[in-house]
């Protein structure tokens, strides 16, 4: 069945009339259109940001984009027991991420002292070492605490000589 469609124009206040099926879509509306349009536009405007944009600038979780800095490290003067190795860690600017510390004595297989902690972007923490031993810390970047995390970089501290 054909039915008629009249428009008019606002501008000229000419009358257009039309004959179209009853099942099909309605003649091309120049407003709808460019609406149309203009979300497209926009759309295609806006993905290629979106797409795009780093973890660290979206302010997520992003250890694996963020190298992690030793910015402080110190271990107690003379030879106190125990000696207190501290240390500094920080990752770049709106980067966070899980930290985890190890320590190998004596130029060992390094052990895990710390677990996990987080999520920040600045770790401080401090580890008690035997006095006789030679220590090295090392602090690792985490992509999440629990089973399955995984280390996706790490820092290591001076290699500090025990007191004999």
């Amino acid at each position: 069945m054909r039915q008629l469609t009249s428009v008019r124009n606002p501008t000229t206040g000419h009358v257009t009339t039309d004959a179209m099926d009853a099942d099909s879509e309605p003649p091309p509306n120049r407003r709808r259109f460019l609406r149309r349009a203009g979300f497209a536009a926009g759309a295609a405007w806006v993905a290629p940001t979106i797409l795009s944009a780093t973890p660290a600038a979206a302010g997520a979780l992003s250890p694996a984009g963020c190298p992690p800095t030793l910015t402080a490290e110190a271990i107690s003067p003379g030879c106190p027991s125990p000696r207190i190795l501290s240390f500094t860690v920080a990752l770049p600017q709106g980067c966070q991420g899980f930290f985890a510390v190890d320590v190998s004595e004596n130029g060992g297989a390094f052990i895990e002292v710390v677990a996990c902690s987080g999520p920040t972007s600045a770790y401080t923490d401090q580890v008690s070492l035997d006095v006789v031993s030679t220590y090295q810390a090392r602090i690792r970047v985490l992509d999440g605490c629990g089973p399955g995390a995984q280390t996706v970089a790490s820092v290591l501290t001076k290699t500090y000589p025990g007191c004999n």
